[in-house]
């Protein structure tokens, strides 16, 4: 009888951990993930993505960037026990080095900014990079963006950087590319007023640029607080 007993809570306390580990090992990870991506963006150091096994860490770099830096500053993180880097292609094919055309495009969602794009050096990234971050609020950034050979006009980047200090944290995604003398700005904001905006700041730095802006209003959804009566 005894024995059976011991048997009993033997099997118990083993469902017991099994149940816990189920439980609690993916909350480390999240927060594992979560401070990882959080030290990378405090730390500029270009990242697409970072997945957690546990306490091994694997940090996600564009082959077209340098990925030098990225598993140090995890390894760094506190509670992170390996951190290793897997280099990847982008998933774009970027054109001949006459065809390129300067873009970037910003999409947000709940947790992090994606940032995605071909510009003309590391300085003008992490220029973008920091007003991303900026104008959302502080989200971690994660990124997957080239650099191209030919350097683009300054207005135009200046122009993306005026659009997203306007933009704000309701904008879900902002892009532009520039086509010789012609520019396109797509995008998806939360109300008229921020789409005129974000209209008129690209124009007061692409003066002399034929800009083709398609901005849609798309408003976030009601709160069951905003919908009673």
């Amino acid at each position: 009888m005894q024995t059976r007993v011991l048997g009993i809570g033997g099997l118990a306390f083993t469902l017991i951990c099994v149940l816990g580990a189920a439980v609690y090992v993916p909350r480390i990870e999240d927060d594992l993930q979560a401070r990882s991506e959080e030290a990378l963006g405090a730390a500029g150091v270009p990242f697409q993505e970072v997945a957690l096994s546990g306490r091994d860490a694997t940090v996600t770099v564009l082959s077209t960037r340098d990925p030098s830096r990225a598993g140090p500053v995890v390894a760094d993180v506190s509670g992170v026990r390996t951190a290793s880097v897997d280099v990847v292609e982008p998933a774009w094919k970027e054109p001949p080095p006459a065809k390129r055309n300067p873009w970037v495009r910003t999409t947000v969602s709940a947790d992090y900014a994606e940032l995605v794009g071909l510009l003309p050096s590391e300085a003008a990234v992490e220029k973008v990079r920091a007003a991303v971050s900026q104008s959302l609020g502080g989200l971690v950034v994660r990124e997957a963006v080239a650099l191209a050979p030919a350097d683009a006009p300054a207005p135009w980047l200046d122009a993306y950087i005026a659009a997203l200090h306007v933009a704000g944290e309701g904008t879900t995604e902002l892009s532009i590319e520039l086509k010789g003398d012609r520019a396109r700005l797509v995008g998806s904001v939360p109300d008229e007023t921020t789409r005129d905006a974000v209209v008129a700041a690209v124009k007061g730095e692409l003066r002399d640029v034929d800009l083709d802006a398609a901005l849609i209003v798309r408003r976030p959804a009601a709160t069951p607080e905003e919908e009673k009566p």
